[in-house]
C-alpha cells in the first residue's frame, strides 16, 4: 500500500486503521511518519476552518486543533475497550468513541477489556486572531474561556495511553496480559500550555441529548497524535544581530520610535516565557520577573493585532476596570464551588443537584492566559469610585500573580497554586500605582522613526529566543569582567553621596545599591541571551548599564515635569 493511500485510510476511516495498529503508539509513530509527505498536513482538516454547522460531517474523521490547555481536573473515564455483541458474536469497541450501542447493556454482552482515558479541555488560543461567528461553537460554556464575551471553540480531547492495545488484541485469549498495559503512561500536559493535536472527532450525541439545553455539549476530539513543536530555526551569529535589529525596528515602529521602549519589552517578553532558571534564576520579585511598567502610553486593539501578527504569539489587552474588580473572581475556581469559604478554609457549601450534573469542572478568569502571551494591563483605565470587598479579593490575586508569577486556583477544600509563563506590562501615568512592577520606562515617542526590516527575518529571530530548549546566559568568571563589575558598583555607590541622616533605598531601581545591581546583572544575560551569548561579555554588561542610564534620565525628566506642573 502506498503512502498516500495509507493516508487517505487514516484520515477517511481513522477508528479502522488505528485497529489495524498494534497500539496506539504505534499508530501514532506511523501517522507522524505520513505526515511528513508533501501537503499531507493540509488533508487533514483544522477544526478552526470548519463551520460549527458543518461539524457533524466531519464526525468519526481526522481533524486537528491548536488550542490551549483550560482544564485538566476533569474525571478519568472507564470505557469498554472490547466486547462481544450478543446477537451476531461479532467482536465490537468502544475505542475513540463516547456514543455506543445499546446492545452494550445487554445482560449477554461480554465485555473482554476495559481501557481508561482523561479528558482535558482545550479552548482557542486567548489573545489570538477573532473566531469567525460560522466558526464558533455556540455550546461551549462562557465561563470556560477567559475573555469574556469572545466567540470561541472548544473540545474536550480524550488522551488515551501511547501503550494502548487494538480492539483485536484486546479480545484474544492473551488480553489478560495486555488489559493493565500502559495504565500510568499518560502524558498529561499542564494548565496553560498550547498544544496542536490530532484526533478523532465526535460531534454527534445520543438522539436524547437536549438540543437546546445550555451549555450544549461540547465536541470530543480522542487524541491520536500531539504534533510536534517546529524545529527552532538555526541562525548564524550575524543573522542573530540582523533579527534582533530587525524586530527591535518593526516593534518600535509600533511604539511610536521608542526603541529604548521596544528592546525592553522584547527582553521581558522572552525572559516570561521562557523557564526561570533558563534566564537568570527564579528570585521572587527580581524586576526581570515584575511586570515592566511603562509610564505615558496606552495599548490598542490596533496595536495588539499587529504585535500579534508581528511575533506570531498571544496578546491579550486587560483594562483595570472598576467592573473587572467587581466582576467575578480572578482566580480559576471549580464550578460550583464556595470561593470565599476555600479561601477562608471552611467547609464549602454543598453544591446542588444541578451543579454536579453540569461537570463543568474549573471555571476560568482573566489572567488564564496560555504560555507566551503578552498580557497589557492598562492602569489608566481605573475611574474614580469605591471598590467593595469582592474588588479588594481581587486586586490582591492580581497582585500576587504579578509578584510570584503562580496563579491560585479555589477548590473545594484547598486553594492551589499553577506556575505562569507569560509576560505583564502595566501601563500607567505616574510611578505610583495599584499594581506591582519592577523597572519603570517612561514613553518616549521617536520624531522620526523607521519602520522598515525584514519581517521574515524578525521572526525567525523571535522564534530562536523563545524556544525552550534554549540555554541561558551565564555570567562569566572572567576575573577582569568581574573586576569591573566590582568597580561600576563601587563607582555609583560613591558617585551618590547619601543626604545627612537619611538611609539609602536599596530596594531601588534609581539609586545604586544591591537592587540596581542585581538589575543591572540581570538586564545583562536577558540581554545576553538574546544575542546568542552563552556568558555575559564585557560589552553586554556596559550596554545593559547603557540602556538602563537611558532609562533613568527618562524618569529624571519625568520627575521635573510634574515637579514644574505642580508649580505652575
Amino acid at each position: 500500500m502506498s503512502p498516500s493511500t495509507d493516508l487517505t485510510r487514516a484520515t477517511e476511516d481513522p477508528r479502522t486503521w488505528l485497529a489495524a495498529h498494534a497500539s496506539l503508539g504505534e499508530a501514532a509513530s506511523t501517522l507522524t511518519d505520513l505526515l511528513r509527505l508533501d501537503s499531507a498536513a493540509a488533508r487533514i482538516p483544522a477544526l478552526s476552518a470548519i463551520a460549527h454547522a458543518d461539524l457533524p460531517a466531519h464526525d468519526g474523521k481526522l481533524v486537528h486543533f491548536r488550542g490551549m490547555v483550560q482544564d485538566t481536573s476533569l474525571q478519568s473515564q472507564i470505557y469498554p475497550l472490547a466486547w462481544t455483541n450478543p446477537a451476531d458474536g461479532i467482536t465490537a469497541s468502544g475505542y475513540l468513541r463516547d456514543v455506543l450501542p445499546e446492545s452494550i447493556l445487554s445482560g449477554r454482552t461480554r465485555i473482554a477489556a476495559y481501557g481508561h482515558r482523561q479528558p482535558v479541555y482545550l479552548v482557542t488560543v486567548p489573545g489570538t486572531d477573532a473566531v469567525p461567528a460560522e466558526v464558533a461553537m455556540p455550546g461551549v460554556h462562557p465561563d470556560k474561556y477567559p475573555v469574556r464575551g469572545a466567540a470561541h471553540q472548544a473540545v474536550v480531547a480524550k488522551l488515551y495511553p501511547r501503550s494502548l492495545v487494538s480492539p483485536t488484541r484486546a479480545a484474544s485469549p492473551t488480553a489478560r496480559e495486555a488489559k493493565g498495559s500502559g495504565d500510568t503512561e499518560l502524558e498529561m500536559p499542564t494548565v496553560g500550555s498550547v498544544v496542536n493535536v490530532i484526533g478523532v472527532l465526535e460531534s454527534v450525541y445520543p438522539a436524547h441529548a437536549d438540543a437546546e439545553a445550555t451549555p450544549l455539549p461540547v465536541p470530543s476530539l480522542h487524541v491520536v497524535s500531539v504534533v510536534p513543536a517546529a524545529s527552532t530555526p538555526a541562525l548564524a551569529a550575524d543573522q542573530l544581530e540582523a533579527g534582533r535589529e530587525a524586530l527591535i525596528t518593526l516593534l518600535a515602529g509600533t511604539l511610536d520610535g521608542d526603541r529604548l521602549f521596544a528592546e525592553l519589552l522584547l527582553l521581558h517578553a522572552a525572559a516570561a516565557v521562557a523557564p526561570a532558571s533558563k534566564v537568570v534564576g527564579d528570585q521572587e520579585n527580581w524586576p526581570h520577573h515584575l511586570p515592566l511598567g511603562v509610564l505615558g502610553w496606552r495599548p490598542t486593539e490596533t496595536w495588539a493585532a499587529t504585535v500579534r501578527d508581528l511575533l506570531g504569539s498571544s496578546v491579550v489587552n486587560l483594562p483595570l476596570t472598576r467592573e473587572l474588580l467587581h466582576g467575578g473572581p480572578l482566580a480559576p475556581r471549580v464550578a460550583g464551588a464556595d470561593a470565599t469559604a476555600a479561601e477562608e478554609g471552611e467547609t464549602p457549601a454543598p453544591m446542588s443537584l444541578e451543579e454536579e450534573d453540569e461537570e463543568l469542572g474549573v471555571l476560568s478568569s482573566p489572567l488564564q492566559l496560555a504560555e507566551g502571551t503578552l498580557l497589557v494591563i492598562d492602569e489608566e483605565a481605573m475611574t474614580e469610585g469605591h471598590l467593595n470587598q469582592k474588588a479588594m479579593e481581587n486586586l490582591s490575586v492580581l497582585t500576587a500573580v504579578l509578584r510570584t508569577r503562580e496563579l491560585p486556583y479555589t477548590f473545594p477544600y484547598t486553594p492551589i497554586s499553577v506556575p505562569t509563563r507569560y509576560a505583564s506590562v502595566v501601563c500607567s501615568v505616574g510611578l505610583r500605582g495599584l499594581l506591582p512592577r519592577g523597572a519603570n520606562v517612561p514613553h518616549c515617542p521617536s520624531p522620526s522613526p523607521a519602520t522598515t526590516a525584514d519581517v521574515a527575518l524578525a521572526r525567525a529571530y523571535w522564534t530562536w529566543l523563545t524556544s525552550p530548549a534554549k540555554a541561558p546566559c551565564l555570567m562569566s568568571a572572567d576575573p577582569a569582567l568581574q573586576a569591573e563589575i566590582e568597580a561600576a558598583y563601587v563607582a555609583d555607590r560613591n558617585s551618590v553621596p547619601a543626604a545627612a541622616g537619611a538611609e539609602p533605598n536599596e530596594m531601588s531601581l534609581e539609586a545604586p545599591g544591591p537592587a540596581q545591581l542585581h538589575w543591572h546583572l540581570a538586564l545583562a544575560r536577558m540581554l545576553g541571551r538574546a544575542r546568542g551569548e552563552s556568558h555575559v561579555t564585557s560589552a553586554t554588561w556596559h550596554r545593559a548599564r547603557e540602556m538602563d542610564a537611558v532609562r533613568r534620565d527618562r524618569l529624571e525628566a519625568a520627575r521635573q515635569r510634574t515637579v514644574a506642573n505642580a508649580a505652575a
